[in-house]
């Protein structure tokens, strides 16, 4: 049994390798209580990411812009290139977007599980400890009331911008890059319906993220006429930025013992703090990031027990 739900669980991994999408990883779709041993749970949501940091950044005639840029070889320095520096990073550190994620989680321990989740284009390890409620399972169910978990996950991107509104184009221009690395400890209680969730719970918690970037400029092609007489090529530019974030998040799981319907919320505050752009200026970026989603999760293991049962009788 434990072999035939680690195959499903390997399985789903692959499947999430092979699929592409464009949000981070700040959905929260847990519960307080953790996997059951032995047991896996996979699923998917469709995720939306809405920062109002990058509202306020204007994507206007982005594409009008940098198009007629990116055959030269020689770019002069202006307020309009300078805008899309500020547009591109803005997209960077926290990108508007939607996409599906996929996961999968399996209890490795009583009160312990891990997941792997293929979150709009990033690979994101997870571990969760329940620390509160029952560890048991529909099968063979323990105390009842509230569950409780703490957890921590890891995600790592190297970014690329869209080429909606040409921002893979002002990419292209600016020769920017980068890359992001996120570690995210969220604590989760859950209210059960029915026994051991058999037909759902609601979940609420707090999350905290911490966010690492190493992000440049390194075009070799812009030159400066506003700050030097003579026109002078703009030097390659690497930065280093790390900020905290905090969010609250509730979720609600609703179905029957092999399948469940997910609507999902987060909020988040951050202070990304001060970037250098290309002509020598800083820029400072902080906001709310809204974090809808909405999706299925399945249990297998429960699919193949109840079958498994069925058969003996």
């Amino acid at each position: 049994m434990i072999n035939n739900s680690k195959n499903i669980f390997l399985s789903f991994i692959g499947l999430g390798i092979l699929i592409q999408s464009c949000t981070p990883p700040k959905s929260i779709t847990q519960s307080g209580k953790v996997t059951p041993q032995g047991q896996v749970k996979v699923g998917m949501d469709y995720c939306i990411n809405v920062p109002t940091h990058v509202v306020r950044s204007l994507y206007q005639n982005v594409d009008g812009i940098v198009t007629p840029l990116i055959n030269e070889d020689t770019i002069i320095l202006n307020d309009q290139l300078v805008k899309l520096n500020k547009t591109a990073l803005a997209y960077a550190i926290e990108p508007i977007g939607f996409g599906y994620n996929f996961y999968g989680r399996y209890g490795i321990y009583k009160h312990f599980d891990v997941g792997y989740k293929y979150a709009s284009g990033t690979h994101v390890i997870d571990a969760m400890y329940q620390f509160l409620g029952s560890t048991g399972s529909i099968n063979e169910p323990g105390e009842k009331g509230m569950s409780g978990s703490i957890g921590i996950q890891y995600s790592s991107k190297k970014y690329e911008l869209p080429d909606w509104s040409g921002l893979d184009k002002v990419q292209s221009v600016l020769g920017f890059e980068m890359k992001r690395k996120d570690l995210m400890i969220p604590v989760i209680f859950s209210l059960p319906f029915g026994t051991e969730e058999k037909v759902g719970n609601f979940s609420f918690g707090l999350a905290y993220m911490h966010t690492f970037l190493n992000y440049g400029f390194q075009s070799g092609r812009i030159y400066d006429t506003l700050n030097n007489a003579a026109p002078m090529i703009i030097q390659a530019i690497q930065g280093k930025k790390d900020y905290g974030s905090m969010g609250i998040f509730f979720n609600f799981k609703l179905g029957y013992k092999y399948a469940y319907f997910l609507p999902a919320f987060a909020l988040y505050y951050q202070n990304y703090g001060s970037y250098t752009l290309i002509d020598g200026s800083s820029v400072k970026f902080k906001g709310f990031t809204y974090v809808p989603s909405l999706g299925i999760q399945i249990n297998p293991t429960q699919i193949y027990y109840d079958i498994k049962k069925r058969k003996k009788k």
